[in-house]
């Protein structure tokens, strides 16, 4: 009977012990669970931080940072695939006059139309930025200089059929841009070369009388 006892008692000892156990393991896994929830939570709003930084606030489309690291990244892969990897600036004409005569606000339409209008218009592939002012930028890997002309000839077409109607002037505005194309060669192989290249086949077009396309 004090054996049977005995054996009672340690049977209730380690039967509390392993509730105990199991307890504690089930609060573990709970805190656990919420501490990966959490982390998760974070890297969401780090990559939403990120991605809005990369971002230009007006137009959506990138900014001179993610200009910045998506031609780095596609020069990168220029150097190790030697594919063609081409590159357009793309200017307002007289934007300043656009300002001046309708306002900020009809500038901010014409720049937000603008981004909408370049980024569907390009290949999923393509990057598109908001270099600064009215000025952007598009990055085309895997592009030849024949094949880079004709998407901006194709650009320039539908950037002149775009139409803003200002209602309270009773008018409608329409816009024309410039553009300037370079691209990567053995020669020309630094990003910064290469953009000033596309800036002064750009100056060109301004000065061969605007909504032109212009080869570096």
């Amino acid at each position: 009977l004090l054996m049977s006892n005995i054996m009672d008692d340690y049977a209730k000892s380690q039967n509390k012990i392993h509730q105990t156990n199991a307890k504690t393991i089930k609060g573990l896994n709970n805190k656990i669970e919420n501490a990966t929830n959490f982390i998760g939570k974070l890297e969401s709003q780090l990559n939403a931080a990120k991605e809005t930084s990369l971002t230009d606030e007006l137009t959506t489309v990138g900014n001179r940072k993610g200009y910045v690291q998506a031609i780095n990244k596609a020069r990168n892969t220029w150097l190790t695939s030697q594919k063609p990897l081409a590159l357009v600036l793309i200017d307002v004409d007289r934007f300043k006059s656009i300002n001046d005569n309708f306002g900020h606000s009809i500038g901010d339409q014409v720049l937000k139309s603008l981004g909408k209008t370049l980024k569907s218009n390009i290949r999923s592939s393509d990057y598109i930025a908001r270099y600064g002012g009215e000025e952007f930028v598009i990055i085309l890997p895997e592009t030849d200089l024949n094949k880079t002309i004709q998407i901006t000839k194709k650009i320039r077409k539908v950037v002149n059929s775009l139409k803003f109607e200002l209602r309270k002037k009773n008018k409608t505005l329409k816009i024309t841009c410039s553009y300037g194309i370079s691209n990567f060669t053995d020669k020309i192989s630094n990003t910064t070369d290469v953009f000033n290249a596309a800036d002064e086949a750009l100056y060109q077009s301004k000065e061969n009388g605007r909504n032109q396309v212009t080869l570096a």
